[in-house]
C-alpha cells in the first residue's frame, strides 16, 4: 500500500491567503490592505520572496481567464516592467526563474489597489472598466 507523504508546509501556508480572501469577501475583515501587509509582513519574515511552490504558482490559468481573472497581472504584487513578482520567484525556480507569466496565478494573489474581488465581472460588461497597464 502506497503511503500519502505529507504536503510541505509551505504550500500549505500559501492556502491562507485564499481562505483569508474568502474571510474578508464573507465579513469584510481583514481589509485587503491588512491582508497585503501581511503578506508582505511574512515575505520580510522569511528573508526571501516565496518559491514558485510555496506560493502554488501555476504558469497558466486553471480554468479559461475569461470566467475567473485572478492572474498574476492584474495581482497587486506584479511588476508589470520587469514581468516578476515582489513576493513570489527565486532564481532558483523552475519555469523561469524569477519571471511571472501575467496570466500565471498563485496562492499570494490580491486584486489591484482599489479593485474589488470582483471587478472583473464589471470588466467583462463594460471593458473601459479595465486598469491602466492590465493585460486582457
Amino acid at each position: 500500500m502506497m503511503q500519502l507523504q505529507p504536503l510541505p508546509q509551505a504550500p500549505l501556508a500559501a492556502l491562507r491567503t485564499p481562505f483569508r480572501v474568502l474571510q474578508q469577501l464573507l465579513t469584510g475583515s481583514p481589509t485587503m490592505a491588512e491582508l497585503e501587509a501581511d503578506i508582505r509582513a511574512e515575505t520580510q519574515a522569511l528573508g526571501r520572496k516565496r518559491s514558485k511552490l510555496e506560493a502554488l504558482y501555476i504558469p497558466v490559468p486553471p480554468v479559461p481567464p475569461i470566467a475567473w481573472r485572478y492572474e498574476c497581472g492584474r495581482c497587486v504584487f506584479y511588476q508589470a516592467e520587469s514581468r516578476t513578482c515582489s513576493q513570489v520567484g527565486l532564481n532558483a525556480d523552475p519555469l523561469g526563474g524569477q519571471a511571472i507569466h501575467p496570466l500565471a496565478w498563485c496562492a499570494v494573489w490580491l486584486p489591484l489597489r482599489g479593485q474589488g474581488l470582483f471587478a472583473w465581472f464589471t470588466e467583462l460588461l463594460d471593458p473601459r472598466q479595465i486598469p491602466p497597464g492590465v493585460t486582457t
